[in-house]
C-alpha cells in the first residue's frame, strides 16, 4: 500500500561501523506518530537508553522531515532534528528553515539516524539511494558559511541542501546549533552532538517525487489559507517585519527582558526595533520555500564609517533581538546585526549564548566576579566589544569562555566554587535550558509552559502570541495549565507535518479542523479531530516519559527563582510575579489534563494504555513503583 505523503525509507548510518543501512516506514508506525517529530520522539525513546551520556557514540541524531515537506502544504518549510541534549540531559527537538530538509525528503528519506563516532572528521552526502560517509578533515575549523560552499564545490552542485556545525559544534559548546543556508537548528545542542560524533556536515540531493492523493484539492486548501492568513491584522505586520515587531510589542506591555531579566522594559527598544531595521538596514525580503510570507529579513550594515561595516546576515530575529539585545543591553542594532552574523559564523544558539553572557555581566557589575574572572573584560551591560569577544571565546573555549560554554547552569556552579559564593540565583534556566525571551511574569502561560516541556525554558512549544497580543487575558492562572496542554498538541502536531509556528495565525492556539485537512490531504489518513489529539497525546507523553526515564520529576517542571520571587520593577507589567503557589496551580491543573501523577509528574500507565503505547507504561509502572 502506498504510503502517501511519505518516502517509505527510514535512513540509518553507524558512523563507528561506517555502516549504512535503510529500514521501511511502516503504515502502522506512520498512523501511530504522524512524522517528524512523532517518528523521532519513538525512535529516540527506542534507541536511547536510560543514562546515555549526551556526548557518547550511543546518542543518536535524527534528522527528520514530515508528510507535509516536500508538497505545497502551507508553510512546510523546515526540518528537524531529535536528540538527547548535552545541556539538559532531556528529550530535545529543534527545527530549521533552508534547503537541507526538501533535499533530505527528495533523496527518498522520512528520517536519518546517525549513531556512533567517527574516527576523523567526516559529512554524510546522500545521493537519492547513494549514500556516502566522506572525508571532511579539509572543512574542521571552517565557518559554518565556509563548510556550506566548500562541500558545494566539492559535489559541483550549488542546489545541494548542507546542514553542518562551526568552530563551537568542533568544539562541543553545549548549545552549538547547526546551520543550513543562513538558518539556524537553534536549542539545545544539535551542533554539539554533531561535534561530539566528528560529524561536520550532512548533506543531501535528491530527484524523487513525493506522491500525494489529490493535488487539486490540495491546492484547494492551499489558497484558502493564505487568503485567511492574509485577511488577518497581523499578516502584514509579519510579513514587513518578521518576528522582530515582537521586541515593541512586549515593551509596550512590560514584558520585554532587559539585562538579564532585571527589567522586563529596555530603555533603547525603538533603537534595535525591526522597525529602525527594516529603515535603515533591511535590503530584501526572504522567504522560506512553499511559503507565502517573507518575514525573514536580509539586513546589510552598509555605512563605510561604522566600526561594523560589512555586517550582513539573515535577521536578527526576535530571538536574536532579545539574546543578543536586549538581554545584554545592547543599544547598538549595528553591533546586533554584527553578534547575530557571528552566532551563526561560529554555530552558536543565540539564545543560550545571550543568556549565558547576560548572565556573567549581571555577576561582573553586582562584583561577584571580577576582571580576573572576566579574562580582563569590562563586561557590562552594552559593553558591545565584550559581547563579540564573549562570544568568540565561547566558541573556542577560551578563559571565560570555556566556562559559558558549558550553559548557564553548569557555569554558574564553576563560578560559584571559584569566587565563593551562590551565583545560581542569576542563572536563568528551565532544565538546564537558558530561557527564551517570553515573560513567565507577565505571561502566565509561559511559566507553565517552561516548566513542562521535554525541553525546559522553551517558548516553542506551548506559544504566548494571544496572550502577549491581548487575545487571551495573559494575567489570570486558572485555565492555563489546560491551556498549555491542548497548545502543546497543536506544536507537536505542527513538528510532526513540519509546519511553521506562524501557522498559529490562521490555525490558532489548538488543534483545528485546518490540521486534520492538512493530515488527510497530504497522507489520505481519513483522520479526525479526535484521533490527531490522540496522535499529539501520545508524542508528548514519549517526550515526557523519556526525560522521566532519566530521574525527571515533578521537581524539575519548575521556572528559575527570580520570576517565582522578583516582581517586575516598572512598566505596564509593573509588579508582576509568578509564585510558587500560581506555578503549582498551573501544574497541577496540566498533569490532570495530560494524564500524570500529580504527586511526582509521573504518567499514569492507564493514560498510556490508552494511547496503545504498552510497553512505555509497563516502564511508568516500574517508575511508579520505585517511587513509593
Amino acid at each position: 500500500m502506498k504510503l502517501y505523503g511519505y518516502m517509505e525509507k527510514i535512513l540509518h548510518v553507524n558512523l563507528s561501523e561506517e555502516k549504512i543501512w535503510t529500514e521501511p516506514l511502516k503504515e502502522e508506525f506512520a498512523r501511530m506518530y504522524l512524522g517528524g517529530n512523532g517518528f523521532a520522539a519513538r525512535i529516540l525513546y527506542d534507541e536511547v537508553k536510560q543514562g546515555t551520556d549526551p556526548f557518547d557514540s550511543e546518542n543518536r541524531i535524527i534528522f527528520f522531515t514530515g508528510p507535509a515537506n516536500g508538497t505545497i502544504a502551507p508553510m512546510a518549510a523546515k526540518f528537524g532534528i531529535a536528540f538527547k541534549s548535552p545541556g539538559t540531559n532531556t528529550w530535545m527537538d529543534t527545527y530549521c528553515s533552508g534547503s537541507f530538509g526538501y533535499e533530505l525528503k527528495y533523496a527518498g528519506y522520512d528520517c536519518l539516524v546517525i549513531s556512533g563516532k567517527s574516527k576523523k572528521p567526516v559529512y554524510l552526502f546522500m545521493d537519492d539511494d547513494n549514500v556516502e560517509i566522506r572525508d571532511a578533515c579539509k572543512f574542521w575549523g571552517r565557518d559554518t558559511f565556509k563548510t556550506q560552499s566548500m562541500i558545494k564545490n566539492e559535489l559541483k552542485d550549488d542546489t545541494i541542501g548542507v546542514a553542518c556545525i562551526g568552530v563551537g559544534g568542533e568544539n562541543l559548546v553545549r548549545y552549538a546549533c547547526v546551520i543550513s543556508d543562513q538558518r539556524a537548528a537553534g536549542a539545545g545542542g544539535a551542533g554539539a552532538v554533531m561535534g561530539s560524533k566528528n560529524l561536520k556536515a550532512v548533506a543531501a540531493r535528491g530527484t524523487k517525487k513525493v506522491a500525494i492523493p489529490d493535488f487539486n484539492k490540495l491546492v484547494e486548501l492551499v489558497q484558502k489559507v493564505v487568503k485567511t492568513f492574509k485577511a488577518n491584522p497581523g499578516y502584514k505586520v509579519h510579513g514587513r517585519y518578521g518576528s522582530g515587531a515582537g521586541v515593541l510589542r512586549l515593551q509596550k506591555i512590560g514584558a520585554l527582558p532587559a539585562n538579564n531579566w532585571q527589567e522586563e522594559v529596555f530603555d533603547y527598544a525603538e533603537e534595535i526595533s525591526a522597525e529602525k531595521q527594516h529603515e535603515k538596514y533591511v535590503k530584501k525580503n526572504v522567504c522560506c520555500i512553499s511559503c507565502f510570507v517573507p518575514c525573514s529579513k536580509y539586513t546589510v550594515v552598509d555605512d563605510p564609517s561604522s566600526p561594523y561595516y560589512g555586517a550582513a546576515t539573515v535577521g536578527p530575529e526576535y530571538e536574536g533581538q532579545y539574546g543578543l539585545g536586549t538581554v545584554v543591553g545592547n543599544r547598538s542594532l549595528e553591533a546586533l546585526i554584527k553578534a547575530d552574523q557571528l552566532s551563526d559564523y561560529y554555530g552558536l544558539g543565540q539564545i543560550s549564548a545571550g543568556v549565558c553572557i547576560a548572565f556573567a555581566m549581571e555577576c561582573y557589575e553586582k562584583g561577584l566576579i571580577t576582571k580576573k574572572e572576566t579574562d580582563g573584560l569590562d563586561l557590562r551591560f552594552g559593553n558591545n566589544g565584550a559581547l563579540m569577544e564573549m562570544l568568540r571565546k565561547i566558541a573556542y573555549r577560551e578563559g571565560l569562555g570555556d566556562i559559558l560554554a558549558e550553559g548557564v547552569k553548569a557555569a554558574a556552579e564553576k563560578l560559584s566554587k571559584i569566587v565563593g559564593k551562590d551565583l545560581s540565583y542569576y542563572a536563568l534556566e528551565a532544565k538546564g535550558m537558558e530561557v527564551a525571551g517570553h515573560s513567565p511574569r507577565s505571561v502566565k502561560s509561559q511559566a507553565v509552559g517552561w516548566a513542562i516541556t521535554s525541553k525546559g525554558s522553551t517558548h516553542m512549544d506551548v506559544r504566548p502570541y494571544a496572550e502577549e497580543s491581548g487575545e487571551i487575558d495573559r494575567k489570570t492562572v486558572v485555565g492555563k495549565g489546560k491551556l498549555a496542554k491542548d497548545c502543546q498538541d497543536r506544536t507537536a502536531i505542527e513538528d510532526s507535518l513540519i509546519i511553521c509556528r506562524f501557522e498559529e495565525r490562521v490555525g490558532g492556539l489548538f488543534l483545528t479542523q485546518t490540521h486534520v485537512d492538512i493530515v488527510n490531504l497530504v497522507t489520505d489518513m481519513s483522520i479526525d479531530l479526535k484521533e490527531l489529539i490522540r496522535i499529539a497525546e501520545r508524542i508528548n507523553l514519549l517526550e515526557r516519559a523519556f526525560n522521566l526515564r532519566e530521574g525527571f520529576r515533578r521537581k524539575d517542571d519548575t521556572i528559575p527563582k527570580r520570576f517565582m520571587e522578583e516582581p517586575i520593577p516598572k512598566g505596564l507589567s509593573k509588579g508582576m510575579v509568578t509564585p510558587r503557589q500560581e506555578l503549582d496551580i498551573m501544574l497541577d491543573e496540566y498533569y490532570e489534563a495530560r494524564g500524570c501523577d500529580k504527586r511526582n509528574g509521573i504518567i499514569l500507565p492507564e493514560k498510556l494504555r490508552e494511547l496503545g503505547v504498552n510497553d512505555v507504561a509497563r516502564d511508568m509502572e516500574k517508575l511508579s513503583k520505585e517511587e513509593y
